[in-house]
Order: C-alpha cells, then structure tokens, then sequence
C-alpha cells in the first residue's frame, strides 16, 4: 500500500488500536507526541471478521505486509 511507505506500525493489543507514524519522525531516545499518530484501523477492514489484538507485523521478501492476531488469523494488507 502506497500510504504505508516509509511508516512504521503499531498496535494497541488491548484497544485494538493501529497506528503509523513517519520513520523519518523518529528518533533514538526521544518521545512522538501520541497527537501525531495516525490512526489505521480504517484502512485494515478485513473482508470477513475482524482484528483483534494484534500480536504482530510481517513483511515477506516482496515487501507484503501482514498482521496477525491473537487467534492466530493472518491478514494480508492489500490496497482497497
């Protein structure tokens, strides 16, 4: 997906809350501010189901992003 290119996910295992921000924002060993997340859940609507909470993110050697939930179900992030 174009609009994750150079962002870094992240997850809320409990809220079932995802978010990105900008690499280029981060910094070793100082804070973004929480205001200047941007918040993804919208854009990761599976066709059936739902996500919750997600334990962690792959990406295979074509650049393909995956999530994958606490049960175990594996999502591929595909453009809408």
């Amino acid at each position: 997906m174009a609009s994750l290119k150079g962002q870094y996910l992240f997850a809320d295992f409990v809220n079932n809350r995802i978010w990105s921000v900008p690499y280029a924002s981060l910094a070793q060993g100082s804070l973004f501010p929480a205001a200047q997340y941007t918040l993804r859940n919208g854009d990761f609507t599976p066709d059936k189901g739902g996500i919750r909470s997600v334990v962690c993110f792959g990406e295979d050697t074509a650049g393909n992003v995956y999530i994958v939930d606490l049960g175990g179900a594996i999502y591929a992030i595909l453009p809408k």
